[in-house]
């Protein structure tokens, strides 16, 4: 029962209070709470373990440049197994002023972008993030909206002293030409594609011409003679590669190449009926083509509904292959979508190594790495 004494103390703040029948003081407890909220420091691991600060830095400190082999073994072992138990944590900020590196990547990612669907883009920030997490490192997210966020955000990185930025998509921003000047201040960038605009730089792409290849390979194992490619248009460098991978399948499959069986449309990203048909009309019904390889999943499925919608059976009639693998897109057609995954985790990892590689601060040449996609069969093929 609450007597009118705890009523009185409660309402006046005499700062006592009853705990397991002692009276504690309050301002006891706040100097215990403060003492238990105090980060823990490396002097506090010594004197628990015996030994000097100096030798726990050593230990600690991933860093350092003074050799760890002056500490014997068990040592080293007692001072993590200490400082695991008291919940030390290194303190950054204190490590930058110490010239320590700072063991984050910065990550640019352009929020305005919708070349690539969500599910290809979190699959490849994950994979960044796992494998940073692998080396010992922390990602600095940036989405940004627009160039001034940009050149904001890169300053605070300078500031925070990354030890390099991962761009994801500001290759293909119409202002990356711009935005040029305030990357080349950081010392290591890399970016998802070559970025459109002059300069070397160094980038992790897809090898597009080696997908459509494997896609021809499997389309003539299964039978088909006459294979055709539908590409939005000729000009953009995915596009490109991918014609240069549908000849290099169809001669290598033993079959001779027509550049009457590639179908190039105006420049529209997206597919709208007429130039849907027109693919019908010009591969299969006039070059009695009986597979046709799409420009992406958004084209092959469009492609898959208009020849059902003709009258035509997929794959009996028509075989289709898309390329991205957006696994709800893919499935959500009747007979599923065979496609080509460009495989985006490997080309987070590869985003990633790219980073920490040591040649990276040298000032040598760019670096390039191509990841191969793989092709992912379903019944539409």
């Amino acid at each position: 029962m609450i007597t009118r004494e705890t009523r009185d103390r409660v309402r006046h703040g005499s700062g006592a209070f009853v705990n397991k029948g002692k009276r504690v003081q309050g301002k006891s407890m706040k100097k215990e709470a403060t003492k238990r909220s105090t980060p823990v420091r490396q002097i506090d691991v010594a004197r628990r373990v015996g030994v000097s600060r100096a030798c726990v830095s050593l230990v600690l400190n991933p860093d350092s440049s003074i050799s760890k082999n002056r500490i014997p073994v068990e040592t080293a072992r007692r001072i993590r197994e200490v400082a695991k138990e008291m919940g030390y944590r290194p303190n950054p900020a204190a490590q930058l002023l110490a010239g320590a590196r700072s063991r984050v990547i910065g990550l640019l990612l352009d929020g305005q972008c919708d070349v690539m669907p969500t599910s290809r883009m979190t699959t490849m920030m994950f994979a960044m993030q796992h494998r940073a997490f692998e080396k010992g490192y922390r990602l600095l997210l940036a989405n940004t909206y627009d160039d001034d966020q940009v050149r904001d955000y890169i300053e605070d990185f300078k500031a925070r002293n990354v030890e390099g930025v991962l761009c994801l998509h500001l290759s293909e921003k119409p202002t990356c030409k711009s935005l040029m000047p305030a990357l080349s201040e950081l010392d290591n960038v890399v970016f998802y594609k070559k970025p459109d605009v002059d300069g070397h730089h160094s980038f992790v792409h897809v090898d597009y011409a080696y997908g459509v290849a494997e896609a021809v390979r499997h389309l003539a194992g299964k039978g088909h003679t006459r294979i055709g490619l539908a590409v939005y248009s000729a000009r953009p460098y995915p596009m490109v590669e991918r014609i240069t991978g549908y000849r290099q399948g169809i001669e290598a499959a033993g079959m001779k190449y027509d550049r009457k069986l590639v179908w190039e449309g105006d420049g529209t990203g997206l597919p709208n009926e007429g130039a849907i048909d027109d693919i019908i009309d010009t591969l299969v019904v006039e070059k009695k083509v009986d597979a046709v390889i799409a420009s992406n999943d958004v084209w092959a499925v469009a492609l898959i509904k208009r020849l059902i919608g003709r009258g035509m059976k997929v794959p009996d009639d028509v075989a289709v292959v898309g390329f991205d693998n957006i696994e709800d897109r893919a499935t959500s057609v009747s007979p599923e979508l065979t496609t080509i995954d460009h495989d985006d985790d490997s080309i987070g990892r590869a985003m990633v190594d790219m980073i920490l590689d040591p040649s990276a601060h040298d000032g040598g040449t760019p670096r390039t790495t191509m990841v191969k996609p793989f092709l992912v069969i379903r019944a539409s093929a």
